[in-house]
């Protein structure tokens, strides 16, 4: 059998490259044998797009953002950002045995090669938990796909999302189609709640794995358990795989810490993980001196 091929497709602007550059670094510390492909906004440089394309020992693709469907509602560059993503997944699904479709400010820090190959292998689909909508996974089956309307619905996050594109194709053509489904009452378009009606159409929840949100996601319970830099190299139970933030983008952390500056001990926590955290992406982001982005904050907390 021939090598099986594996790809990340993640969307990214200059503002989120921090991220994006200390994830493909981390990739290429632990091993992960996946390429990736990346839509990319036209304020992305040449120079650096091709410093990035020489510099690691997977393959780098760069992919202008196009409107590829004058007909289709593109109700912002933030959506027509998403729905791009979904549509390369597919455009790509003849080259790869699975693709993981992240987003720009998801870093992951482990070898994912173990969840390609169970994508493929095995034909489910993989992905965390939303631990912020607290709706059960089985839940989201005992209602209909116009009743997911918001992010309470929202029983699965939507990155990592690990996938074998031409197995679950329908899926990713109504993920992509549920995308331009605009409502002015409710969020049915946005990326989380088209993701989980199109599990709820295409998938059964038998062929799901789901992850643990705090290990794959934790954005969520950053304010209860204070993290180090072990809990994310080490592997034990706890360690953490991925991390959604953009702390370390002006003025956001404290954005995040200001509603809580009383939640004592918890605010203490926060702001030991935005640190320990943003520190942690920070040695990956410098790990290849050419893709280097030195476009992040190191804040002092207000």
């Amino acid at each position: 059998m021939k090598n099986k091929r594996f790809a990340f497709v993640a969307t990214i602007s200059p503002g989120y490259m921090f991220s994006l550059n200390a994830t493909m670094n981390a990739m290429k510390y632990y091993g992960t044998e996946a390429d990736f492909h990346i839509v990319h906004h036209e304020a992305m440089t040449q120079e650096y797009m091709d410093a990035c394309s020489k510099a690691f020992p997977f393959k780098v693709v760069w992919n202008l953002i196009k409107q590829r469907e004058p007909n289709r509602v593109y109700n912002d560059l933030y959506h027509a950002f998403f729905a791009e993503k979904y549509w390369w997944a597919n455009h790509i699904k003849d080259d790869y045995d699975a693709v993981c479709i992240i987003d720009g400010d998801l870093f992951l820090c482990g070898n994912m090669n173990e969840w390609f190959e169970k994508a493929f292998n095995e034909k489910k689909l993989i992905t965390a938990d939303h631990k912020h909508s607290m709706f059960p996974v089985e839940s989201l089956y005992k209602h209909s796909i116009d009743d997911i309307r918001d992010r309470m619905y929202a029983a699965l996050a939507d990155f990592p999302v690990f996938f074998d594109p031409k197995h679950h194709n329908q899926f990713l053509k109504d993920w992509y189609d549920f995308t331009f489904d605009y409502a002015v009452t409710d969020e049915r378009s946005h990326p989380l709640i088209a993701m989980n009606r199109s599990i709820r159409k295409n998938i059964k929840q038998e062929d799901i794995i789901v992850l643990d949100g705090h290990q794959w996601v934790c954005d969520f319970n950053y304010w209860e358990t204070r993290y180090v830099e072990r809990d994310m190299m080490m592997f034990n139970p706890e360690r953490v795989y991925a991390i959604h933030n953009r702390w370390w983008k002006e003025g956001r952390a404290n954005n995040e810490i200001a509603p809580n500056r009383n939640d004592s001990p918890n605010f203490f926590n926060a702001i030991s993980n935005f640190n320990s955290i943003r520190d942690f992406m920070a040695k990956f982001n410098a790990m290849t001196p050419e893709t280097m982005w030195k476009d992040y904050e190191r804040m002092e907390f207000k």
